[in-house]
């Protein structure tokens, strides 16, 4: 069972939060009510039984009741003469009406001051930083897990922070990017902070913040500080920032190094590349196949619209569905503005696009405006006459609504009129009923023809699991194992080797971490090209598939291939070996390659069984 973040002070301020939200307002008139219709009722009975309230004509006086009920409790009534039980019940229940209905009044206050008491010893919680719905999807999710988490946001809706504070979660509303907020929330014994601002910069801000926090409270261990970006190249010198500190880490030694300790580990993440990630990673094998059963000679895949989740998605499928089987990926896409479009490509990738006799991405950028005419036989025409039948089709515009709309329209096109029979992949940025309803993948398996399926909802990518834990990397530090320990050449590792090996990744240079995802994600591709597909839910496949040792050079060649475009999409260019200046001799060609690099693509090749087993625990069958 995966770990629970939160020690036993942090779990009893979160439980103080919880009663005193959860159904205060129905509690706390609940109580006043019972309180008064007893005070009422003991005291209406207990004047009636020593007949104060009886009339002359043995008829009960409810007026004088009700007054004597009343009045009792002022300076000149009395309940003690003569006692009955009924006058001591309404005695004390007019006497605590006032002071209960006072305590819940301030009950909400009471018991956050309460938390704020064993908040002073909480460690290992998880600090989320942001009001954004990203950011509070990951807190509901956290707490599902049962973690114990704290939320800072500067503002935030007051029914949103109720329904969060019922869940036991302690909401501190302040700027994050203040040390003294931090401070208050015991961000520098937390086990993990989450920047999750919708501002880049703002999170930057709360990890330099964060850095100060640690040094000035004396933190021992290091603390996983993770940072949402969303473009693409500042996430990349994000990394890289985090990858020369880790060097630096790593170059000082002995006593020296104490005053060198870097205390923060900072992981940036991008949700548009885990939204393209786990697509590929999910869906690139069966790209495969539809490619094989129409013909075609690579997968292409035509995308409509090109915001953030659009591009990584072109990006990560040209690092990573690279078959021995078919030619390099190709990428084209549909914008208004093909022009701005491409000119903003090429500034984001420089040397993929400069370095024509290593490798040169095939990407198209075309004119197709869906707000001036729909998406029909004419538009698609025109693509497939010049960039061929697509493979895939990826509706990535940047609005949810826009993106239906786009991808009924090339439904409608691709079955009524006879165009391709394709995968329309709609992102959207939140669960919808009509992803529900209508874009939940392929209802006829079967029949070859173009279905819906939505992909990329912030409800399944700010997850503890993708975001605190890194489990999109685990196969990637599985690839990273077989390239530094060489055994490729060795046989299959048990799944507990496979786990340790995913255990030392925090540790890996952000250099290789990049060069691993790529070979990671492609690992289903490489079992394709094998003859493999991964087994159906609830079905028992093979859990240790083999390669074709007849099929590891052509294999091992495409992995170079695959390799190259993955660097110089990431940055580099040929020259001698230098990780600052993102320079690698080996992006040449595969026959200038000497045998010991070559066997490392081969090592590579065969990394990815075991890669594939962390990432499809079901096992595989051989396909069709």
């Amino acid at each position: 069972m995966a770990r629970r973040y939160g020690n036993v002070w942090a779990r009893l301020g979160a439980g103080f939060v919880g009663i005193s939200h959860q159904r205060a307002p129905a509690f706390r008139w609940g109580v006043i009510f019972v309180l008064a219709m007893v005070w009422i009722f003991a005291g209406y009975h207990g004047w009636v039984k020593q007949g104060a309230a009886v009339a002359p004509d043995g008829s009960v006086d409810l007026a004088e009741a009700a007054y004597r009920t009343v009045a009792a409790l002022g300076p000149e009534g009395s309940y003690l003469s003569p006692p009955n039980i009924e006058l001591d019940v309404a005695r004390f229940a007019g006497i605590a009406l006032p002071l209960v209905g006072l305590l819940l009044a301030f009950s909400a206050q009471l018991g956050r001051s309460v938390a704020q008491i064993f908040n002073y010893g909480a460690a290992d919680h998880v600090v989320v930083a942001g009001n954004g719905p990203a950011a509070l999807a990951l807190v509901d999710d956290c707490v599902k897990n049962g973690d114990i988490v704290t939320l800072i946001a500067p503002t935030i809706m007051e029914e949103t922070t109720l329904i969060m504070r019922a869940q036991g979660v302690t909401v501190i509303e302040g700027d994050a990017v203040r040390p003294e907020v931090l401070r208050v929330a015991r961000a520098h014994k937390a086990a993990h902070v989450v920047a999750f601002d919708d501002s880049e910069a703002r999170n930057l801000h709360v990890e330099a913040a964060m850095r100060t926090v640690a040094q000035s409270r004396g933190r021992r261990s290091r603390l996983a500080v993770h940072t949402a970006m969303a473009t693409p190249m500042l996430l990349q010198e994000a990394r890289e920032m985090r990858s020369r500190e880790q060097a630096a880490l790593d170059r000082a030694k002995g006593e020296a190094a104490k005053g060198q300790r870097v205390l923060i580990d900072a992981k940036p993440f991008s949700l548009d590349e885990l939204a393209a990630r786990r697509l590929i990673q999910a869906r690139a094998p069966s790209w495969l196949s539809l490619a094989k059963a129409m013909g075609q000679s690579r997968v292409h895949l035509a995308l409509f619209g090109f915001d953030g989740v659009a591009e990584a998605v072109a990006v990560r499928t040209l690092m990573t569905v690279w078959s021995a089987h078919f030619e390099p990926p190709r990428i084209t896409v549909i914008s208004p503005d093909p022009r701005q479009t491409e000119l903003r490509f090429r500034a984001r990738y420089p040397q993929a696009l400069g370095n024509p006799s290593v490798w040169t991405p095939d990407i198209a950028f075309l004119h197709g405006d869906w707000t001036l005419a729909p998406i029909d036989q004419s538009m698609l025409a025109e693509i497939d006459k010049t960039r061929g039948p697509a493979t895939a089709c990826v509706v990535a515009t940047g609005d949810d609504e826009v993106n239906i709309r786009i991808g009924l329209s090339l439904l409608r096109t691709c079955n009524l009129q006879g165009f391709w029979p394709v995968p329309i992949y709609l992102h959207e940025d939140s669960v919808s009923e009509f992803s529900r309803q209508y874009a939940s993948g392929d209802k006829t398996p079967t029949k070859q023809d173009a279905f819906l399926e939505a992909f990329g909802a912030r409800q399944s990518l700010a997850t503890r699991e993708l975001v605190l834990e890194g489990a999109a990397d685990r196969g990637a530090a599985v690839a990273h194992a077989y390239y530094v320990e060489n055994i490729g050449h060795r046989d299959l590792a048990s799944m507990r080797a496979l786990q340790a090996a995913a255990k030392g990744w925090g540790a890996i240079l952000e250099t290789y971490r990049a060069a691993n995802r790529g070979s990671a994600d492609s690992a289903l591709v490489k079992l394709w090209d094998a003859g493999w597909e991964p087994a159906g839910l609830g079905a028992a496949g093979e859990t240790a598939p083999m390669i074709d040792p007849e099929l590891l050079p052509m294999m091992a060649r495409r992995e170079h291939d695959r390799w190259t475009a993955e660097r110089l999409l990431s940055g580099w260019r040929p020259g001698p070996r230098n990780n600052e200046l993102l320079t690698h001799p080996n992006l040449k060609p595969w026959g200038a390659l000497t045998a010991d690099e070559q066997s490392r693509d081969v090592a590579q090749v065969r990394a990815a069984v075991d890669v594939a087993r962390i990432l499809v625990r079901q096992g595989f069958v051989r396909r069709a």
